[in-house]
This record gives C-alpha cells, sequence and structure tokens, in this order.
C-alpha cells in the first residue's frame, strides 16, 4: 500500500520545509539533506489515506500560515507553526527507519538477483573506459565513490562486509612483510 504523507523537515530550528511525499519519506529526507548545507531534522508527519487529502492538507497548511512563508516550501519556524506541528503531527523519526529499512531491503534484493557481467560486457566497459578524458574517468571515479560512501553509511551488512576485507587485506600485508 503507498503511503501519503505530509512532512515537516526542519533546518536550524529556523526553517521549516513543508511537502507531501508518495515515495518512501527516508528518499524524501535523503534527497533534502544531500543538498543541503545544514543538518536537517524530521520534525513530525500526517499521514493522509489518498493523494488527494495529502494534497489538501499541504494547501491548507501554507494558506493557514502564509503570513510565515520564507521561499518555496520553506516556512519560518515561528512559535504557532510549532505549536500546529506539535500539536498535529506524529514523530517522523521512526517512519523514516522503517522506510530507510524498506529501501535497503529493496537494494539488497534488487542487486542480489543481478547476474555477474559477461566476458563481452567487461570488453564494453573497458572500451568506454579507454574513450574518456583523464577528467571525465576522474567524475566517473567520484561518483563511483560518492556510491559507495553513500552504500556504506546507510547499509549496515555492506559496512560489516567491508570492515572484515580491510581486516583481512590488513592481516595479509602485514604477514607479507614480516616474512620479506
Amino acid at each position: 500500500m503507498k503511503k501519503h504523507l505530509v512532512y515537516f523537515f526542519s533546518v536550524n530550528d529556523t526553517f521549516v520545509k513543508v511537502g507531501c511525499t508518495c515515495s518512501t519519506l527516508y528518499q524524501r529526507f535523503d534527497a533534502l539533506q544531500v543538498g543541503c548545507p545544514y543538518p536537517i531534522k524530521a520534525e513530525g508527519i500526517i499521514q493522509c489515506s489518498s493523494k488527494e487529502e495529502m494534497q489538501e492538507t499541504e494547501s491548507k497548511f501554507k494558506q493557514d500560515f502564509a503570513n510565515f512563508h520564507k521561499h518555496g516550501e520553506w516556512y519560518y519556524l515561528s512559535q504557532s507553526v510549532s505549536e500546529f506541528i506539535s500539536n498535529s503531527t506524529e514523530n517522523a523519526d521512526k517512519e523514516i527507519e522503517v522506510s530507510r529499512q524498506e529501501f535497503l531491503a529493496y537494494r539488497r534484493q534488487k542487486y542480489k538477483n543481478t547476474p555477474e557481467l559477461s566476458e563481452s560486457q567487461r570488453e564494453r566497459r573497458h572500451k568506454r573506459k579507454l574513450k574518456r578524458t583523464p577528467e571525465q574517468e576522474r567524475e566517473h571515479r567520484n561518483r563511483i565513490n560518492k556510491r559507495k560512501r553513500e552504500r556504506y553509511r546507510n547499509d549496515p551488512e555492506y559496512r560489516e562486509k567491508q570492515k572484515k576485507y580491510h581486516r583481512e587485506l590488513y592481516h595479509k600485508n602485514k604477514q607479507k612483510g614480516a616474512s620479506e
């Protein structure tokens, strides 16, 4: 069942973003955090039964608090806005964690069933790599490393696997150095 959520995310206890989403709250939270230089805090959510109700709830908030509007979907986090959020919403932290776990399970399942690359696929990748300029190659490596960092940060199983790999590598190199 698809969830219809109106969310309230704050930044520095100064501004609050009001929006709605039908995707997982974790993905929305994560997408906003990437583009924001300050930590975002989940203030609350309102669960709605339909897309229309969700849009109506968001519009009503925007009309009621138009005098606190800053820019786009951002509002000043005044005392009256804060009271509305605390009285009308549920805690968003639990929902973010649940949707995060669902998202990670989906990703694990998706990549678990990915077949290994065939020889011809590996050759095609290698040819593409040779066509890149050094700058394009650097950008490509940065994108891949960014994905790895995100996965390391968000996937505990992957994190443990990487730690185990690096411990083994460290001990191999240590033994290799001692034998020389």
